[in-house]
């Protein structure tokens, strides 16, 4: 039986908001950068690199194969 070895995230898309505003959030986790959409509340769009910075700093490289090692295959 073949297994899963490797399992990267590259890309995402997040919506990022308040009752005011709310924008997009791209992370590209292969190339460690981020883009933020159009924020006129300046306020958000630091909110927005924090957490940017935050999930670049725990999924960039990171190979998630070792959580399929826990499925188990139907039959």
């Amino acid at each position: 039986m073949q297994r899963i070895s490797k399992f990267y995230l590259q890309e995402a898309r997040y919506l990022i908001g308040s009752d005011e505003e709310e924008t997009e959030l791209w992370l590209d986790y292969a190339n460690n950068d981020y883009k933020i959409g159009k924020v006129v509340n300046p306020v958000l769009e630091k909110l927005a690199r924090l957490v940017a910075k935050e999930l670049l700093g725990r999924k960039h490289s990171v190979n998630f194969a070792y959580k399929f090692a826990k499925i188990k295959e139907k039959k």
